[in-house]
């Protein structure tokens, strides 16, 4: 009996031992462990909004994402989605963005310094440099400073975070390496340059350096990165494949869409292969966006409908992947926490320039420490800095030393400077048969010292000849106050009118110098003053009647200018003020052959309602003090928008007064920005010129309409005009390029 009891403790003792080992066995059978989900959205420009689309339905039927990968228009999408923005936010974003703005980095005027206002009047869009005597253009017509802020703005709750596995999806971007011509794979480092480098299109946007390496759009090497997805560890993925749709010619309509359409030619063979990688388990999801042209991204939103209805097509292909509600909500958490307090600045540090001080940039930045982070203000104290004109892309990173954190700025300074040529073309003829033309070649020298000095020199060839060269040279870090010596060698041609009559012409030749002491009160007003010492020749060439010689005419003069300049543009402004008051003090003490003083006024305010219709108001008054301003130098008036019907400078006294208004409807605000640079105007001008003072009244004034239509061309702005004056039967015809009208 003792002995059976003892084989029945023992047998049940193994019974348990076996049961407990037993116990993984049949967890193993009967626990289901979840795949792991890939989410790869492929290249395609515009077409790529699509995958917000996508993302919407997976989330409403609660399909978990593990890894996410992303070329070009890919990458963006992904990595907005790993910053915590959500299908819905991402679809009023695309509604709402500028795209044509964003694409576009220049300026506008109200940013510019002082000496670079109004510049897209004179010279044509494209700078070049000038290294060792050769010519070196950009490496693109877009260097990114807009995009790159967009990016760094958008991801900023995740800026922190170098190590893309460590993200709240494990995330990737493809480049493409110009320098091996490999696929260049990130898995660390800033996410918004990430984002910023796989959707660089060659030739368009100025490429992305890291690490020594050059790079550009991804799509020319891996449009579909499959590949990464699988070495991540991906059991299951869901590609979205948005191209390529090769476009027929005629809706090429710009240089963006070119550019992408040559990308999809050089990735569609690559885009076959890697689908074939697919496995019968993998999902591809293509949606319908061969009407959307690849740089029409103010076709996002349509893009984005498209991707919503080829992810719901595909639904029963990926709901069985979704979760229980509990489980969802716990990704989304992980996914979008909420949002974080408010960034105080704690310190401001900006990276060593080259060649300028860093104080330089720190004095345009109004963000200060110990306060909470503005990105508006920020966006608008970088674009301060980008617009001096020396650096390629003016960047920002939230950054941490130790417990704080602060401010880093970057610069990079334009490869193909310091030293800059621009050319320009300036053409006026209308239908008297009077033409002139006047070729230009604006050469600078900038970065010459420490405190940003800069040597300019305009050459002019035609209508008038001559040079035109200035030193500016900053006094503080701050650029509050300046000196600018100067010189200007000149021939031009000048036209004498009596009545409505043109008598006679002039010859006149300029040659003289000056210098300016200058302060930047703001950054809208400057005020100046100086002295100019010179000498005038003008001979009298055509005409009927005699008229005086002016030989060696010597100039000798005190000079002082106050001006307010907000215009956000010097050609087609939508807003904004400039106003200018000038003294002009001729004294034989100087040198000056002649005693006289001159006062000329000028304003001008522009402002426009629902982004089409624009006004501009403006007046001018010229006023001679004692009344002896010599012939040679008094005010005039005539010509388009200065009383259109009259010749230019065909009314010439003492004094003048002259008002206008100017109405201008842009044809449209597509992203291609083609119909919004055309604009439909018209305008009433009035005023006159009187030799005495006490001649000066409202009812002497001469009234004036004009009709005009005007374009920015990449050779200038171009208006092509028609213009009536009072008491004249036949109008007056106008045809401009490379001036401006105001």
């Amino acid at each position: 009996m003792i002995i059976f009891r003892s084989l029945f403790k023992l047998k049940c003792v193994c019974c348990f031992i076996c049961l407990v080992l037993a116990v993984p066995v049949f967890a193993q059978e009967y626990v289901v462990t979840r795949p792991k989900i890939a989410l790869v959205l492929g290249g395609g420009g515009a077409r790529g909004a699509a995958h917000v689309g996508v993302l919407k339905v997976l989330e409403e039927q609660r399909v978990p994402v593990d890894y996410i990968v992303g070329t070009s228009m890919g990458a963006l999408v992904a990595g907005l989605y790993v910053s915590g923005i959500s299908p819905e936010e991402m679809e009023t974003l695309f509604n709402e963005i500028d795209w044509d703005s964003l694409f576009k980095d220049k300026p506008t005027d109200d940013y510019l310094p002082f000496r670079l206002k109004g510049d897209e009047q004179r010279f044509m869009v494209l700078e070049t440099g000038i290294k060792q005597g050769k010519i070196v253009l950009p490496r693109g017509f877009i260097a990114g400073q807009k995009l790159s802020f967009f990016l760094k703005k958008m991801t900023l709750p995740v800026s922190d975070i170098e190590n893309f596995d460590q993200l709240p999806i494990p995330y990737r971007a493809v480049a493409a390496d110009i320098g091996t011509g490999d696929a260049f794979i990130f898995d660390h480092g800033n996410i918004a340059e990430a984002m910023r480098a796989s959707m660089t299109i060659p030739g368009v946007f100025s490429p992305v350096e890291i690490d020594g390496h050059v790079l550009v759009d991804g799509g020319v090497v891996n449009n579909v990165p499959i590949d990464v997805a699988r070495d991540m560890g991906a059991d299951i993925i869901i590609v979205v494949e948005v191209g390529p749709v090769l476009e027929n010619t005629e809706k090429l309509k710009s240089a963006v869409a070119i550019m992408m359409q040559s990308l999809d030619i050089l990735g569609k063979g690559d885009v076959q292969r890697k689908l074939a990688l697919l496995s019968e388990d993998d999902i591809l999801i293509q949606p319908d966006v061969g009407s959307i042209e690849t740089g029409s991204f103010y076709q996002a939103p349509e893009a984005v409908i498209t991707g919503e209805k080829a992810a719901r097509k595909a639904e029963n292909s990926f709901s069985k992947f979704g979760v229980s509600a509990k489980e969802y909500e716990a990704y989304l958490t992980r996914l979008r926490p909420e949002k974080k307090d408010p960034i105080t600045i704690d310190f401001i540090e900006v990276a060593n320039p080259e060649k300028l001080r860093p104080e330089i940039i720190k004095g345009r930045l109004s963000v200060k420490t110990g306060e909470e982070l503005d990105l508006k203000r920020l966006q608008k104290d970088l674009t301060r800095v980008y617009a001096m004109g020396d650096f390629e892309k003016v960047e920002f990173d939230v950054v941490r030393r130790d417990s704080q954190r602060g401010l880093y700025i970057k610069t990079k300074e334009k490869e193909w400077g310091p030293d800059y040529l621009r050319f320009g073309l300036n053409l006026n003829s209308d239908s008297t048969g009077d033409s002139e033309y006047t070729a230009l070649a604006d050469y600078r020298m900038t970065q010459i010292n420490s405190l940003g000095g800069e040597w300019r020199n305009i050459f002019q060839f035609g209508a008038t000849t001559g040079l035109f060269s200035e030193f500016h040279q900053p006094l503080d870090v701050y650029n509050r106050f300046f000196i600018a010596p100067n010189f200007r060698i000149e021939r031009y041609l000048s036209d004498v009118y009596e009545n409505d009559d043109r008598v006679a012409e002039y010859r006149v030749d300029y040659h003289g110098a000056g210098v300016n002491l200058g302060v930047n009160v703001s950054s809208y007003t400057q005020f100046k003053m100086g002295l100019t010492r010179g000498s005038i020749e003008a001979n009298s060439g055509i005409g009927g009647v005699a008229l005086p010689e002016f030989n060696s005419i010597q100039e000798g003069a005190f000079t002082a200018k106050l001006i307010y300049d907000q215009l956000d543009s010097h050609i087609f402004p939508s807003r904004g003020i400039q106003s200018q008051l000038a003294l002009y003090l001729s004294d034989k003490k100087l040198g000056a052959d002649f005693n006289y003083e001159k006062l000329k006024f000028d304003l001008m305010k522009a402002r426009t309602y629902y982004r089409k219709h624009t006004f501009v108001a403006g007046c001018e008054a010229g006023m001679s003090v004692d009344e002896d301003t010599p012939f040679y130098d008094q005010f005039t008036l005539g010509g388009f928008l200065s009383l259109s019907g009259y010749e230019e400078n065909q009314l010439r006294a003492q004094h003048s007064g002259l008002g206008r208004l100017i109405y201008f409807y842009t044809l449209g605000d597509d992203a291609s920005g083609v119909a919004r640079n055309i604009h439909l105007g018209a305008a009433l001008e009035y005023g006159n010129v009187w030799d005495d003072f006490d001649d000066i009244a409202f009812n002497d004034s001469r009234l004036s309409g004009t009709v005009f239509v005007g374009m920015k061309t990449m050779l200038g702005p171009l208006y092509f005009g028609y213009g009536l004056a009072e008491g004249y039967s036949d109008g007056r015809l106008y045809l401009f390029l490379g001036q401006t009208f105001y």
